[in-house]
Protein backbone atom coordinates (compact mmCIF):
# COMPACT_ATOMS: atom_id res chain seq x y z
CA UNK A 1 0.00 0.00 0.00
CA UNK A 2 2.98 2.36 0.51
CA UNK A 3 4.55 1.93 -2.77
CA UNK A 4 1.07 2.49 -4.21
CA UNK A 5 0.84 5.79 -2.28
CA UNK A 6 4.85 6.73 -3.49
CA UNK A 7 4.31 5.65 -7.10
CA UNK A 8 0.83 8.14 -6.59
CA UNK A 9 3.02 10.87 -5.40
CA UNK A 10 5.53 10.21 -7.69
CA UNK A 11 3.37 10.37 -10.94
CA UNK A 12 1.77 13.48 -9.91
CA UNK A 13 4.74 15.67 -9.18
CA UNK A 14 6.02 14.58 -12.71
CA UNK A 15 2.63 15.17 -14.22
CA UNK A 16 2.82 18.81 -12.58
CA UNK A 17 6.49 18.57 -13.40
CA UNK A 18 5.82 18.30 -17.15
CA UNK A 19 2.49 20.29 -17.36
CA UNK A 20 4.55 22.98 -15.80
CA UNK A 21 6.86 23.09 -18.29
CA UNK A 22 4.31 23.14 -21.28
CA UNK A 23 2.70 26.16 -19.82
CA UNK A 24 5.58 28.12 -20.92
CA UNK A 25 7.30 26.18 -24.06
CA UNK A 26 9.99 28.20 -25.48
CA UNK A 27 9.20 30.96 -27.76
CA UNK A 28 9.97 30.15 -31.72
CA UNK A 29 10.21 33.50 -33.94
CA UNK A 30 9.22 33.57 -37.22
CA UNK A 31 8.29 36.73 -39.88
CA UNK A 32 7.32 37.38 -43.68
CA UNK A 33 8.01 40.49 -45.75
CA UNK A 34 6.28 41.38 -48.49
CA UNK A 35 9.74 41.64 -50.50
CA UNK A 36 13.52 40.77 -49.59
CA UNK A 37 15.21 42.60 -52.67
CA UNK A 38 14.14 46.53 -54.19
CA UNK A 39 15.80 48.99 -56.66
CA UNK A 40 13.56 51.65 -54.95
CA UNK A 41 15.73 53.08 -51.93
CA UNK A 42 12.18 54.34 -50.99
CA UNK A 43 10.11 51.02 -50.50
CA UNK A 44 8.44 50.44 -47.31
CA UNK A 45 9.11 46.87 -46.43
CA UNK A 46 6.14 45.40 -44.32
CA UNK A 47 6.99 43.12 -41.62
CA UNK A 48 4.26 40.28 -40.59
CA UNK A 49 5.45 38.59 -37.56
CA UNK A 50 4.25 34.47 -37.32
CA UNK A 51 6.31 33.46 -34.34
CA UNK A 52 5.02 30.98 -32.02
CA UNK A 53 4.29 30.99 -28.24
CA UNK A 54 5.61 34.66 -27.24
CA UNK A 55 4.18 37.43 -25.20
CA UNK A 56 6.54 40.28 -26.51
CA UNK A 57 8.56 40.71 -29.78
CA UNK A 58 11.59 43.33 -30.68
CA UNK A 59 13.20 44.01 -34.31
CA UNK A 60 16.73 45.16 -35.00
CA UNK A 61 17.09 46.44 -38.83
CA UNK A 62 20.42 46.11 -39.18
CA UNK A 63 20.55 50.01 -39.89
CA UNK A 64 20.84 51.48 -36.51
CA UNK A 65 16.65 51.24 -36.06
CA UNK A 66 14.68 49.43 -33.98
CA UNK A 67 11.06 48.44 -33.33
CA UNK A 68 8.83 46.95 -30.44
CA UNK A 69 5.96 46.63 -32.90
CA UNK A 70 4.02 43.89 -33.49
CA UNK A 71 4.61 43.90 -37.35
CA UNK A 72 7.20 47.10 -38.26
CA UNK A 73 7.00 48.73 -41.60
CA UNK A 74 10.49 49.81 -42.17
CA UNK A 75 11.83 51.91 -44.44
CA UNK A 76 16.02 51.71 -45.25
CA UNK A 77 16.65 54.79 -47.64
CA UNK A 78 20.01 53.83 -48.39
CA UNK A 79 21.61 50.93 -50.84
CA UNK A 80 22.90 48.41 -49.05
CA UNK A 81 22.18 44.87 -47.36
CA UNK A 82 20.71 44.67 -43.99
CA UNK A 83 20.19 41.99 -41.48
CA UNK A 84 16.76 42.38 -39.70
CA UNK A 85 16.58 40.01 -36.36
CA UNK A 86 12.99 39.53 -34.64
CA UNK A 87 13.41 38.26 -30.84
CA UNK A 88 10.97 36.68 -29.94
CA UNK A 89 10.55 36.45 -25.46
CA UNK A 90 8.43 34.06 -23.60
CA UNK A 91 7.11 35.58 -20.45
CA UNK A 92 10.00 33.22 -18.63
CA UNK A 93 12.49 35.82 -20.44
CA UNK A 94 13.43 32.85 -22.59
CA UNK A 95 14.01 34.15 -26.30
CA UNK A 96 14.18 32.66 -29.84
CA UNK A 97 15.41 34.89 -33.20
CA UNK A 98 15.03 34.82 -36.79
CA UNK A 99 16.70 36.64 -39.29
CA UNK A 100 16.24 37.66 -42.83
CA UNK A 101 18.40 39.88 -45.09
CA UNK A 102 17.34 42.82 -47.39
CA UNK A 103 18.71 44.29 -50.10
CA UNK A 104 18.42 47.63 -51.55
CA UNK A 105 20.31 47.91 -54.89
CA UNK A 106 20.68 47.96 -58.81
CA UNK A 107 19.78 45.05 -60.83
CA UNK A 108 23.08 43.64 -62.32
CA UNK A 109 22.98 41.54 -65.57
CA UNK A 110 23.86 37.74 -64.37
CA UNK A 111 23.14 35.77 -67.86
CA UNK A 112 21.96 35.53 -70.87
CA UNK A 113 19.81 32.76 -72.84
CA UNK A 114 19.88 33.56 -76.97
CA UNK A 115 16.47 31.74 -77.10
CA UNK A 116 16.37 32.13 -81.15
CA UNK A 117 18.31 33.61 -83.34
CA UNK A 118 17.11 35.38 -86.56
CA UNK A 119 17.51 32.94 -89.68
CA UNK A 120 18.15 35.71 -92.47
CA UNK A 121 21.92 35.47 -90.83
CA UNK A 122 23.70 32.41 -91.41
CA UNK A 123 25.64 30.07 -89.03
CA UNK A 124 28.45 30.33 -87.86
CA UNK A 125 27.75 33.63 -86.36
CA UNK A 126 28.17 35.87 -83.11
CA UNK A 127 25.37 37.24 -80.94
CA UNK A 128 26.56 40.40 -79.34
CA UNK A 129 24.75 42.01 -76.63
CA UNK A 130 26.31 45.64 -75.48
CA UNK A 131 25.71 48.35 -73.32
CA UNK A 132 26.49 51.84 -73.59
CA UNK A 133 26.73 54.69 -70.82
CA UNK A 134 24.26 57.93 -71.29
CA UNK A 135 26.96 59.62 -73.60
CA UNK A 136 26.39 56.29 -75.60
CA UNK A 137 30.24 54.84 -75.33
CA UNK A 138 30.21 51.67 -74.57
CA UNK A 139 30.72 50.08 -71.76
CA UNK A 140 30.79 45.69 -72.90
CA UNK A 141 30.05 44.09 -75.74
CA UNK A 142 29.49 40.76 -74.91
CA UNK A 143 30.09 38.04 -77.93
CA UNK A 144 28.78 34.55 -77.84
CA UNK A 145 29.88 32.88 -80.85
CA UNK A 146 27.53 30.16 -81.97
CA UNK A 147 28.42 27.59 -84.79
CA UNK A 148 25.28 26.06 -85.69
CA UNK A 149 21.58 26.22 -84.53
CA UNK A 150 21.76 22.88 -82.75
CA UNK A 151 23.27 25.18 -79.81
CA UNK A 152 20.56 27.53 -79.01
CA UNK A 153 19.17 27.90 -76.73
CA UNK A 154 22.81 29.48 -75.88
CA UNK A 155 23.60 30.18 -72.39
CA UNK A 156 26.02 33.28 -71.30
CA UNK A 157 27.02 33.68 -67.55
CA UNK A 158 28.66 36.81 -66.79
CA UNK A 159 30.67 37.27 -63.70
CA UNK A 160 29.84 39.83 -60.72
CA UNK A 161 30.85 43.00 -61.51
CA UNK A 162 29.53 46.40 -61.51
CA UNK A 163 29.74 47.04 -65.08
CA UNK A 164 26.61 44.85 -65.57
CA UNK A 165 24.34 47.15 -63.22
CA UNK A 166 21.34 48.25 -65.08
CA UNK A 167 20.47 51.62 -65.01
CA UNK A 168 17.51 53.57 -66.13
CA UNK A 169 20.10 55.91 -68.33
CA UNK A 170 22.43 53.33 -69.53
CA UNK A 171 21.52 52.34 -73.48
CA UNK A 172 21.60 48.64 -75.00
CA UNK A 173 21.63 46.84 -78.50
CA UNK A 174 21.41 43.60 -79.91
CA UNK A 175 23.05 42.21 -82.51
CA UNK A 176 23.73 39.34 -85.02
CA UNK A 177 26.95 39.23 -87.31
CA UNK A 178 28.29 36.10 -89.49
CA UNK A 179 31.06 38.21 -90.39
CA UNK A 180 31.03 37.68 -94.21
CA UNK A 181 28.48 41.20 -94.71
CA UNK A 182 25.34 39.38 -92.97
CA UNK A 183 24.33 41.68 -89.84
CA UNK A 184 21.62 42.93 -88.00
CA UNK A 185 22.04 45.73 -84.94
CA UNK A 186 19.21 47.19 -82.99
CA UNK A 187 18.68 50.96 -82.32
CA UNK A 188 19.56 52.29 -79.01
CA UNK A 189 17.16 51.28 -76.29
CA UNK A 190 16.88 51.23 -72.00
CA UNK A 191 15.59 49.22 -69.52
CA UNK A 192 13.61 49.87 -67.28
CA UNK A 193 13.52 48.02 -63.49
CA UNK A 194 9.76 47.99 -64.00
CA UNK A 195 10.06 45.97 -66.80
CA UNK A 196 11.95 43.18 -65.20
CA UNK A 197 9.79 40.54 -63.80
CA UNK A 198 11.35 38.63 -61.09
CA UNK A 199 14.41 38.67 -62.09
CA UNK A 200 13.83 38.23 -65.68
CA UNK A 201 12.92 39.96 -68.96
CA UNK A 202 12.53 38.41 -72.27
CA UNK A 203 13.18 40.61 -75.61
CA UNK A 204 12.05 40.21 -78.76
CA UNK A 205 14.09 41.72 -82.22
CA UNK A 206 12.06 41.48 -85.06
CA UNK A 207 13.95 41.88 -88.83
CA UNK A 208 13.35 40.60 -91.62
CA UNK A 209 10.38 39.05 -90.71
CA UNK A 210 12.00 36.69 -88.44
CA UNK A 211 12.58 36.97 -84.93
CA UNK A 212 15.46 36.88 -82.31
CA UNK A 213 14.32 36.15 -78.90
CA UNK A 214 16.27 36.80 -75.70
CA UNK A 215 16.18 36.13 -72.03
CA UNK A 216 18.08 38.01 -69.54
CA UNK A 217 18.30 37.09 -65.72
CA UNK A 218 19.13 39.94 -62.87
CA UNK A 219 19.64 39.89 -59.43
CA UNK A 220 19.41 43.03 -57.05
CA UNK A 221 22.82 44.06 -55.52
CA UNK A 222 23.49 46.64 -52.59
CA UNK A 223 25.88 48.59 -54.74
Amino acid sequence: MKNIVYLTIFGLLFFSSCKKKDDHPSPSACFIVDKTASTDIGHTFNFTNCSDNYSTSSWNFGDGHTSDDESPSHTFNHIGAYTVTLTATNSDGVTGTNTRTITLGHNTLTKIIYNKLNGTIPHPKHAYWSRYNSSQVMQYNNDASITSASQIPFTVTLPDDPVYDNHYSFYYRFSENDLNGHTYTTNYFNISDLEINNGRLDKNFIYSGDTAKVSLYFKIVPR
